[in-house]
């Protein structure tokens, strides 16, 4: 069945400025004819078409009337935001007076559009991304979003079934801008948080496609790109495949036929080259046994500060994308941040805000590692490839940024490790007191600090390791990747590792990178100064 978004101006035939004109009136027969013409079978009718109509004989004639005309009502249209104290209660008794329509006139289907409140009600209409609904910038409502809202839209919904069970109805939440319900993992969440079988998504791809530049000229073109989008859902995303390609080609996109494409927070479905990353490799190296990922190059994610000091590197929402994505893959993965270079505190902040984000909707990063800046043979201090370079983070700084990331991150990250290469053992053993739970690993000849000038990162012994761990009063334990301990050791413990047995010739036995890093075979020639090779 295809279903026409009549609910709107398209009804105001010839197509008028006045887009949220829901007089019943404006359903003219030229409208009807015209709609059925173009292959219809369906109006989605928002729910103000109906109250403006009001009794149930007036709905029942105005349902007949579009059955003379070939086409029925396919599904009554609600929405705004549910939860919030200000418009929720108005929104909830719209979604109910929806479903008492629709009861009336047999409809199958109620759709709710969930809107997201203001991110910035004191500013003007439009002036700051999400400072008004449809802002078209969107598709990122579910990062603002704290999991407690996604448990408040639950009982809403959980209330809305039952009444529409009664009514012989479904429920369907569109995935939309706007909307903390606007990509994959938020669709699901809410899905399974409501757990009724009267409870679906619908998969608007025209609000995955979202294109504010497409011109609507004339009715049929306008008619043809917003039709068919609302389908019932008989299972979770249960769309046809044939609207993903008719629209993905209307928008010069190569489509992706799968869920994935609902979990760019982007929206747009065109294919970059990351995505063949994201949609391929992660899944080949999955298959063939990784069970986890780094986190590295997160450097600061701040794009602006990225140009200047790595440019030409993975962007942030590049690394955003295949942090995401390994997680919905049930790929863990750590985070990074480093710090002590040109950053700024604000910048500082937004990054641990980024990734507490991240965490938050998909609780699958295992832990956060700051990583001080060592400048001694970083060339862009020493050559001075960026300006105003500091060398590196103070003692204090350093303290500071581990006991912030704790405060910061502590319901959602439990885990805060100190790098023993950047910082020494002695550093290590204080930032244990400042909220470090954690020393990382042995490590053998660890080459990018080294390669900047660091000088701890050649092997740390096990039992050197436990030593330093008590000697700050604190118990050792090992673990695995994924932070479930593998062992605690007794203070008495005295068990030697092979790698205790390694004498001081680390070099001769597992190689040098400091030898490495001085062969010019492996330089980097600088995209902003071609003369400098770093």
């Amino acid at each position: 069945m295809r279903f026409c978004y009549g609910h709107r101006r398209f009804t105001l035939y010839p197509q008028s400025v006045d887009s949220w004109n829901l007089n019943p009136d404006n359903y003219t027969d030229d409208f009807l004819k015209r709609t059925k013409d173009l292959g219809f079978d369906a109006l989605e009718v928002g729910v103000e078409v109906l109250s403006k109509l009001g009794t149930e004989q007036k709905i029942k004639d105005f349902s007949s009337k579009l059955s003379d005309a070939g086409l029925v009502i396919g599904c009554v249209r609600a929405g705004g935001t549910l939860h919030d104290a200000q418009n929720g209660p108005t929104n909830r008794a719209r979604l109910n007076d929806a479903i008492k329509y629709a009861g009336w006139s047999r409809v199958e289907v109620v759709n709710s559009a969930i809107s997201a409140p203001a991110r910035h009600p004191g500013h003007p209409a439009g002036s700051l991304p999400g400072s008004q609904s449809g802002w078209t910038v969107a598709q990122d409502a579910s990062r603002d979003a704290m999991l407690y809202v996604y448990d408040e839209l639950a009982i809403v919904f959980q209330n809305a079934c039952s009444m529409a069970s009664d009514a012989g109805t479904d429920i369907t939440v569109e995935v939309h801008q706007n909307s903390p319900v606007d990509n994959s993992w938020s669709a699901l969440l809410l899905y399974e948080k409501v757990g009724r079988d009267n409870f679906g998504i619908n998969p608007d791809i025209g609000n995955v496609l979202w294109n504010y530049d497409v011109p609507e000229e004339n009715f049929e073109e306008t008619m043809l790109f917003h039709g068919d989008a609302t389908e019932k859902c008989d299972g979770l995303f249960a769309i046809p495949l044939k609207i993903w390609r008719r629209r993905g080609e209307a928008h010069q996109a190569e489509v992706v036929e799968s869920l994935g494409a609902f979990a760019q927070p982007a929206g747009p479905t065109v294919r970059k080259v990351y995505e063949g990353f994201r949609d391929e490799i992660l899944t080949d190296l999955k298959a063939a046994g990784v069970g986890s990922l780094p986190g590295t190059s997160a450097e600061v994610l701040d794009q602006e500060l990225r140009d200047k000091i790595s440019p030409g590197r993975i962007t942030v929402d590049q690394w955003t994308e295949v942090i995401t994505t390994a997680h919905e893959l049930g790929i863990p993965t750590t985070s990074t941040v480093m710090f002590g270079y040109l950053e700024t505190p604000i910048q500082l902040a937004k990054h641990m805000d980024l990734i507490r984000g991240i965490q938050m909707q998909t609780g699958g990063i295992t832990e956060f590692v700051p990583l001080s800046f060592v400048h001694t043979e970083a060339p862009m201090f020493i050559k001075g490839l960026v300006d105003n370079v500091r060398p590196g983070p103070s003692g204090i700084d350093v303290i500071k940024m581990h006991a912030i990331a704790r405060i910061m991150l502590n319901n959602w990250i439990p885990n805060i490790q100190a790098s023993w290469v950047k910082e020494g053992p002695r550093m290590s053993q204080l930032l244990l007191t400042a909220g470090v739970n954690d020393l990382g690993g042995t490590l053998i000849n660890e080459s990018i600090s080294t390669a900047a000038g660091a000088q701890h990162g050649q092997l740390m012994r096990p039992s050197e390791f436990r030593q330093m761990i008590r000697q700050a009063g604190r118990i050792p334990a090992e673990r695995y990747t994924t932070y479930k301990t593998r062992r605690v050791f007794s203070d008495t413990d005295q068990e030697l590792d092979p790698l205790d047995l390694v004498g001081d010739n680390v070099e001769e036995v597992f190689g040098s990178y400091k030898r490495l890093v001085k062969l010019d075979t492996y330089r980097f020639e600088h995209p902003n100064k071609p003369s400098a090779k770093v």
